[in-house]
């Protein structure tokens, strides 16, 4: 067995003595002193040497972001070794509640690799952090649900985040960038862009706090060559098959970044979405069916006169779908949502209550009868009601009388997402 020669000690860890060996903006809410443990280890078969630090944190209270937050009374481990070696003498291994880190001291900035189940990858901190000098990460992975917003958005100095896979709420992003750069009421949001399976964000706002509280705003677009699969891939399966999507929001919500909830965002979305189809809605998509009111259309093939059903048994297939929504105050404006296909043209106005998950929408239906023959198939029937279809259809035209609109049906959809009342 080999030797071991321990030194052990208790003492106090200070915020003062954590900031004099790091300094940096980020520790500046590190306050006050914790009990801890001193050891020096000295193994002279291999001659080397170490030190040991180790404290429960208690006594000490700090705010950098969710997890690296406590408060004085909080118990949270943490760890430091330094080895006496040449090879490892800008090296410190840390750990801290369920977090590992390696820290190595370069020339002008302070590497750290971090490994827990929340965070993985590389952080660089350099000595002095400027616009052309930023802290940088180079995430594997990055569960945001984990981190908090401080409650002071101008602590951040400039960032330069990429993130292989993040995760906020329930859902994945792929290929993340995030930058951002200090303002004078907090942050300013360059860039916050993804790129999943078929579907991409580019953003940019700003996360500031005045006399009002925090508050985030923030321009997105998003594009995708294949809205369906994207939705998917997030969680909602069976609500649209294909479909190109050009879609911008625009707006601010209370809090930080975040904290962003379609019943706190007041704001508008712009839609353009082209070529797809609305299948059946499920149970899994039923959040999103009942906020655009997919429900209702489904709906309405029940309550139509004639008969669609070659139209709508399997699902609803549009060559376009644009409008906007505009939201204040947990109430969904929809201005102008248009459909069009085979099956005719849908344009829907009203509201969506958010918080009270109710509709006082109006729905104009103007089905497409030169391509349905709806005559033929309520009226007259077989081979002569085809023939008496075109040419009523013909004869109207001569006198200028679109007669997709003489078969215009108008809709009002009120009360609950559920079971919304529809009457012509």
């Amino acid at each position: 067995n080999s030797m071991r020669y321990n030194i052990d000690s208790n003492g106090i860890l200070t915020s003062s003595f954590l900031k004099t060996i790091m300094r940096n903006k980020l520790l500046n809410s590190f306050e006050g002193e914790a009990p801890s443990k001193f050891s020096i280890i000295y193994e002279p078969d291999s001659q080397k040497a170490f030190i040991k630090i180790t404290s429960s944190m208690e006594g000490m209270s700090f705010n950098i972001f969710s997890p690296f937050k406590k408060e004085k009374k909080d118990k949270r481990v943490l760890k430091l070794y330094y080895a006496f070696e040449e090879s490892k003498k800008n090296n410190l291994k840390l750990e801290y509640d369920i977090y590992k880190m390696d820290l190595t001291k370069m020339n002008e900035h302070t590497r750290f690799y971090i490994a827990s189940p929340h965070l993985q990858g590389t952080i660089v901190l350099p000595e002095v952090i400027s616009e052309s000098n930023r802290l940088s990460a180079d995430l594997k992975y990055f569960d945001l649900n984990k981190f908090g917003g401080q409650a002071d958005p101008s602590i951040y100095p400039y960032l330069n985040l990429t993130i292989k896979q993040a995760k906020i709420n329930d859902y994945y992003f792929n290929n993340m960038l995030i930058k951002t750069s200090p303002m004078q009421e907090g942050m300013m949001i360059e860039s916050f862009n993804f790129e999943n399976n078929h579907l991409k964000m580019l953003g940019n706002g700003k996360w500031i706090e005045n006399s009002n509280g925090q508050i985030t705003f923030f321009d997105g677009s998003f594009y995708s060559d294949n809205f369906g699969t994207s939705l998917s891939s997030l969680g909602y399966p069976d609500v649209i098959k294909k479909g190109s999507l050009d879609s911008r929001l625009i707006g601010q919500w209370k809090g930080s970044p975040d904290l962003f909830s379609l019943n706190t965002f007041d704001g508008k979305v712009g839609l353009d979405l082209r070529e797809g189809e609305f299948l059946q809605v499920t149970k899994q998509t039923k959040a999103i069916g009942q906020l655009l009111g997919l429900f209702s259309i489904s709906s309405l093939q029940k309550r139509l006169s004639l008969d669609f059903s070659d139209f709508f048994s399997t699902g609803l297939s549009f060559d376009t779908m644009d409008g906007e929504f505009l939201f204040a105050k947990s109430v969904a404006d929809i201005n102008s949502l248009n459909l069009k296909g085979s099956f005719g043209e849908m344009s829907i106005n009203g509201k969506s209550n958010l918080k009270n998950r109710t509709h006082d929408q109006n729905l104009v239906y103007i089905p497409d009868l030169s391509s349905m023959s709806l005559l033929s198939g309520t009226l007259l029937g077989g081979p002569i009601g085809a023939v008496a279809s075109i040419f009523y259809d013909r004869v109207m035209k001569e006198f200028g009388i679109n007669t997709n609109q003489l078969a215009a049906v108008e809709y009002s959809i009120k009360g609950s997402w559920d079971n919304p009342e529809i009457k012509v």
